[in-house]
């Protein structure tokens, strides 16, 4: 399918629902926000305990916090925009949120992909690093050769960033998989996602990087995330998935968040 073709498939989704949307995505956004808000109030009333075990203890706790309570969101919203990318009706707002076993996976599933991503984007940390550290450590080299050095290192940086969005992109169909199917364990979902978007890593870049320009005012960003989840969701629907054995993955709805639940 063409990218145009998925954009107006997820505008047809949300006509009718876009207020759900909104507010399923909103939220997210707005308890991820509130938590960073929380960070850098206590690096400025904290600022003396910089560096320090007391400041990095409550450093960590906020991140726990935060992830702890995120996480029923996110679930909650890949399975309301995921069920109304395949036609469901029931998408209930109350419904979203509950499910204290389905959301320890889904924990399981998101520190996954976050170990993921870390480790993809090491690479470039390095180059990056190391041009830093050429340009302005004392490392003894003459200046022209110092330069040059660390321009090659910072180009590569560029390069290998191709990793990051490449390893991002092979996880994207994780968080709806494990919709379908939240019994499997987690590292399998992140194994068989890779082996669906063998292929289709390209054409998932260009359809999230499609609603980039709606971005740019910054004040858009609420209102067009919902777009791009749902296309999101959509180029999971339609196409057909296989795993490994060559068993469909994602080929139906759930019917009923309580299915989820075990």
């Amino acid at each position: 399918m063409k990218i145009s073709e998925y954009r107006h498939i997820a505008r047809k989704n949300l006509k009718g629902c876009y207020c759900e949307a909104f507010i399923v995505t909103a939220l997210c956004l707005f308890v991820y926000l509130s938590f960073k808000a929380a960070e850098l109030l206590m690096a400025y009333f904290w600022s003396g305990y910089a560096g320090s075990l007391i400041s990095g203890l409550l450093k960590a706790a906020v991140t726990a916090l935060c992830f702890l309570l995120t996480t029923p969101l996110l679930t909650g919203g890949f399975w309301w925009f995921f069920q109304t990318a395949c036609g469901e009706d029931n998408r209930s707002l109350l419904k979203l949120y509950s499910g204290f076993r389905l959301n320890c996976r889904a924990a399981l599933l998101y520190a996954a992909m976050w170990i993921k991503s870390f480790f993809s984007l090491f690479p470039t940390a390095f180059c990056w690093t190391a041009a830093y550290v050429l340009l302005y450590g004392n490392t003894g080299l003459s200046e022209s050769f110092t330069v040059f050095a660390a321009f090659q290192f910072f180009m590569l940086g560029i390069v290998l960033i191709g990793l990051y969005f490449s390893t991002a992109a092979s996880m994207a169909l994780a968080p709806f998989m494990f919709i379908g199917h939240p019994d499997k364990n987690p590292l399998k979902v992140l194994k068989e996602s890779s082996v669906c978007m063998k292929g289709k890593k390209l054409e998932f870049i260009r359809l999230i990087l499609s609603f980039v320009p709606a971005m740019l005012p910054v004040v858009t960003i609420p209102f067009v995330i919902p777009s791009a989840v749902m296309a999101a969701a959509v180029f999971a629907q339609k196409n057909s998935y296989t795993d490994i054995s060559g068993r469909t993955v994602i080929n139906y709805a759930v019917k009923n968040r309580a299915e989820l639940y075990f």
